[in-house]
């Protein structure tokens, strides 16, 4: 099976949007175009291309067994780095008593990778905040071997149901919107719209048949390189960029309409189709553009994205403290962040080489044949 090179460096872009975007606000990097971009987006470009990855390499999955080696699989890969980062490291860094009530409801369900599914902030938001997104994630795997299933023939309506829940709770909070922030019963629009995985797994979703349409057009595709693949990418950068940056004016006009709850998904998830579309133009590899990515340098950094993207906020939150005990209280502007980024892809890279890979190795290696 061809590696997508271009598509793993993507995935280190994208978690390094997520890092600015988070700090930005904690280092002081405010920048006037920043403030202006949703760089959150990137959560989706990971939904997305999960999906895309997904019916890439696992098309089918064959009755009851294949489906539990599936979900073992991807156990192995999300969970043990989730609960070193979320649990290990917090209590490493912030020297805190995490078996307490209420914390001890919140850990349970931090364990079990079903904090996002609860839409209540003090869970979802509890010991790694970012985290959120791997039980997002956890949940489109358990939905997987289901969604696969005789996909080409019933993607058309798999791909309409994932979309209903994001318009059943816009009218949800639009009908009966309380309190402040059009809060019902104690929920708020991001409770429901931006962090529960049911209004996220359209993208999940949308990212399987994009990667069904690569599946069946790549051996078509004329082999070498030349400018019109690389003017294909060019354009599917550009409408991704472009989407982003529209994002925000486009979410304000939704908030004017009759499901203007909506705004809270689609500022954070409105690039979703462009997103797809890149990732399947990058995929093929033809042009200039996916050729420079595919270097081994980006690849590497790519492989270590997870890792970067579970780790960087706790390093972050605790950066003010290693300043304080390294008598570095001085450091400001580019030479305080270039000290952070050196941190942070320091334990990333540690967590990659002796937690995520080697665990992942041992829980596969453990887990049953026929399971």
């Amino acid at each position: 099976m061809k590696k997508l090179d271009a598509l793993t460096s993507l995935r280190f872009f994208a978690a390094y949007a997520i890092v600015i975007h988070h700090s930005k606000d904690f280092l002081g990097r405010e920048v006037a175009l920043l403030e202006r971009l949703p760089l959150d987006q990137a959560v989706s470009f990971f939904f997305v291309l999960s999906g895309f990855i997904l019916m890439y390499v696992h098309p089918r999955i064959e009755g009851t067994r294949g489906a539990a080696r599936f979900i073992v699989a991807r156990i192995a890969r999300l969970w043990p780095l989730h609960i070193v980062t979320g649990v290990g490291l917090f209590y490493v860094l912030y020297r805190k008593l995490l078996f307490i009530q209420p914390i001890k409801s919140y850990a349970i369900a931090n364990v079990l990778l079903v904090h996002s599914w609860i839409p209540k902030m003090s869970v979802y938001y509890a010991f790694n905040a970012v985290s959120w997104a791997v039980a997002a994630e956890f949940f489109f795997y358990l939905c997987y071997p289901w969604l696969a299933r005789d996909f080409a023939r019933t993607w058309r309506a798999k791909l309409a149901a994932s979309f209903i829940p994001v318009v059943a709770f816009s009218l949800f909070f639009n009908t009966l919107q309380q309190g402040p922030g059009g809060e019902v019963w104690g929920m708020s629009p991001p409770d429901l719209l931006y962090i529960n995985p049911l209004s996220r797994v359209f993208e999940f979703v949308l990212g399987m048949c994009f990667g069904m349409a690569y599946s069946r057009t790549s051996n078509r595709q004329p082999s070498g390189r030349g400018f019109g693949p690389t003017l294909k990418e060019a354009i599917a950068l550009l409408l991704a960029c472009v989407s982003i940056y529209a994002s925000i004016p486009f979410a304000v006009a939704i908030g004017t309409t009759a499901i203007g709850s909506g705004a809270t998904w689609f500022v954070h998830s409105g690039s979703c189709v462009f997103f797809g579309l890149m990732i399947y133009v990058f995929a093929f590899g033809r042009g200039h553009i996916s050729r420079a990515l595919s270097i081994k340098p980006l690849v590497f950094l790519g492989e270590l994205s997870y890792a970067i993207f579970l780790a960087h906020q706790i390093v972050l939150r605790y950066f003010a403290d290693i300043k304080k005990k390294l008598h570095i209280e001085a450091l400001t502007g580019w030479s305080e962040y270039a000290l952070y980024l050196a941190l942070m892809f320091s334990i990333a890279y540690i967590l990659w080489r002796f937690v995520e890979n080697p665990a992942r190795k041992l829980i596969l290696r453990l887990s049953p044949k026929k399971a």
